[in-house]
């Protein structure tokens, strides 16, 4: 594994204020497993750790399966023309500005979904 998925899963940890505990009970993973991920950027974790992890974060799965080094993901057809442009847009990208990039994407859509479900809630 590279070790984008453990600065990753660190950063993602930190931002959301929970334990590595509470991630690992949140993806059905024992404690140790979680801290081996994050703590040892040299182990790969296989392919449903990753998706569980992903469910645990509410993050795609295809996203912890790139960064743990699983081949990359190619889009659909069906993904939206604007989705496909920023896409091709972010893999020009050097690789501190793509993952900072990113990480505001990742932060501000957040943001926005949270904004729209409580606005849904008091209607």
């Amino acid at each position: 594994m590279s070790k984008a998925l453990s600065d990753f899963l660190s950063k993602e940890v930190k931002a959301r204020g929970i334990s590595e505990r509470e991630l690992s009970r949140r993806a059905g993973l024992s404690v140790m497993a979680v801290n081996r991920i994050i703590r040892n950027p040299e182990s790969t974790p296989v392919v449903e750790t990753c998706i569980g992890l992903a469910q645990a974060l509410d993050l795609p799965a295809s996203l912890l399966l790139q960064l743990a080094g699983y081949s990359s993901t190619d889009l659909s057809e069906e993904t939206h023309p604007d989705v496909a442009a920023f896409a091709a847009y972010l893999n020009q990208l050097p690789a501190k500005a793509r993952e900072l990039t990113l990480e505001i994407c990742w932060s501000v859509s957040r943001i926005v979904v949270h904004t729209l479900d409580e606005q849904s809630l008091e209607k």
